[in-house]
Parts: structure tokens; sequence; C-alpha cells
């Protein structure tokens, strides 16, 4: 029995030694190649949709899988699907990289007419018993998040830096169902008396009302900041702030991380439909540009990821 064990391990030893590079899945633990795509639907035929590899690698095969049956094995397929609906589509990818390598990316797209409607929210942020800055400059700068509620949990839509009269405006919001986060931003003059608030006066998601966008614009969704100094879980919310500049642009975007331990390490560009456009990986950057100049005129949303975990904020940018 010992001379059978001695043989065994004798047997794994030279079959993991002498296994060729790159298919030695125990010194292989991380792919060299990383699958990833972008998808764009036809302006004359929102079922046509144009799928472009982003993949790295040195890469010599391509196959795609549409969950409707299709599949192609191009490297940017152009797929029609039949009827609209929701589908999951995933890519694996085949390189050469360290002898051979293998990666899948899936992602989820809406294919089909979009018949959404769009509408207007705003309201005031009081600070006391009158709007900031309203009718008198108060020194304050107001920043608003707006989170998309589904599956009853809230999800970052978008976000907003306002002065002028106190007054927040998400402008063209899909509709839906909505929670509204305001406060002040670090340096402005009160900054330190009032706490972050969910529309109309609660301290929590849970706690606050939903915003039912459905019918007609509502400008009237006023917030009244809760009297209290910021504690370490407020200032989550509000320390992740990214200056997003010129806009409306032209093309190029500017992004600025206030809190470079906060750096950002993934942008995400997408459409009005939520379909993704681009997804950028950066290695802690706080300052960067990204260029949109090869997008329809239009609007879209920037997404930042945090290389510390924190709250993904949202930015609505106007292309024109």
């Amino acid at each position: 029995m010992r001379e059978r064990s001695l043989l065994t391990l004798l047997f794994v030893f030279l079959y993991v030694y002498f296994l060729p590079a790159g298919t030695n899945s125990f010194a292989q633990d991380i792919p060299s190649c990383h699958a990833d795509f972008t998808m764009t639907a036809s302006s004359a035929n929102p079922l046509e949709i144009h799928f472009t590899d982003q993949s790295t690698g040195n890469i010599y095969s391509w196959s795609w899988n549409f969950s409707d049956g299709g599949t192609s094995t191009w490297q940017n397929p152009v797929h029609i699907f039949s009827q609209a609906g929701i589908y999951r589509v995933c890519l694996t990818i085949y390189s050469s990289d360290s002898g051979y390598c293998t990666d899948t990316h899936c992602d989820t797209l809406y294919a089909g007419p979009d018949t959404t409607k769009f509408f207007n929210l705003g309201g005031h942020l009081f600070a006391g018993n009158l709007p900031i800055n309203n009718p008198v400059s108060t020194g304050d700068t107001g920043i608003a998040y707006l989170y998309h509620v589904k599956s009853g949990l809230p999800e970052p839509s978008d976000t907003v830096r306002f002065t002028e009269l106190g007054y927040y405006t998400f402008p063209q919001i899909a509709e839906g169902d909505y929670y509204v986060k305001s406060g002040l931003t670090e340096g402005s003059a009160r900054y330190s008396h009032y706490k972050p608030t969910y529309y109309p006066n609660a301290s929590d998601f849970s706690s606050a009302e939903i915003i039912h966008l459905y019918k007609e614009d509502i400008y009237d969704a006023d917030i009244h900041l809760i009297t209290g100094s910021y504690g370490t879980g407020d200032l989550n919310y509000l320390s992740h702030v990214v200056k997003a500049y010129p806009n409306p642009t032209e093309g190029k975007v500017h992004l600025v991380c206030c809190h470079p331990e906060e750096a950002i390490i993934r942008i995400i560009v997408s459409d009005m439909q939520g379909r993704r456009l681009r997804i950028v990986k950066v290695d802690n950057a706080v300052n960067l540009d990204i260029d949109l100049t090869d997008l329809s005129d239009g609007i879209y949303f920037i997404e930042t990821e945090l290389s510390n975990e924190g709250i993904p904020v949202r930015f609505k940018i106007v292309k024109k």
C-alpha cells in the first residue's frame, strides 16, 4: 500500500510539472484574458441589436449566445430578436494567452420599442423655515440623490448639485417609484447643522415616502432637513461627491472625485433604456476624462464605483 501511495504522488507531480504552460489549472487561477462587450440598438429597428466586442487578450474565437436560440461566432455580430423582451446575452472568448485562456461575460438587455414615459421631478430643500439660498443666499450648496425603487430596495439613479433658490430638479426621469435624499455639501455655511434627509423629512429610506412618478410631472417634492450633527453613517452618503463637467457636452466629460481615499475604479456609461454602452476600468483615478464623441446626441448616465465599495453615484449627461 505504501509503495502504491508513493507511485501515485510521483505520477501527480510529473503530470503537473510537465503539463504545458497555460493549461496548468493549479498555476492559472486568474485568467489572462477578459470577456466584455457593449450593446447598441438600431435606430431604425429596436429589435436589431449591434454587439461590439470589448474583450482583452490574444483572442482567436468568439462564441455568442443570445438566449433566444440564436448564436454567433462573429467578433461583432448583429442580432435581430423576433419579439420584444428581456434577454440574457453571453459572450465566451478563447485566447492564446499563456498557452490557453477562456472567459465568459453575460449581460441583460431589453430589445424592442421603448414605451416608457418620462417626467420631471423637483422640489425645494428646506433648512429651517426657508429653502436654502431663498429668498437670500445662505452660503449653502445642496446635493440630491435620486433612487429608483426596485423590488422594494433603492438603486442609485441620478445625482444633482444645486444652489439657485434651493431648488433641485431631475429632468426627464423614467416612470416608476423613487426615493429622494438631499443634504448640504461639505463647505456649506450650515453643513454641520443639518443631517442628510429623505423626502419629506425622514432619516432613512425605511421611513421615507415613496414618490410615485407615473401620471404627471412633480415639482413640489420638498425636503425638510433634519437638525443635528453629522454621524459616520451620514457621511457615507455625501462623501462620494463627483463633479461632472461640462454638461451638456459635445463629447468629453471630466470627472473629479473629491476624496482621493475613495478613488474611482470603474465608470459605466448607459443610455436612457439602461443599456450599458461602455465600461471603463481605471486604477484609483481621482480626475479623469470620459470620451462620448462616438455616441449620438442624447441623454446618457455615467455611474461611478469606488475603491472602498462606497455607494455608487449616477450623473445624467446631455450630449449635443
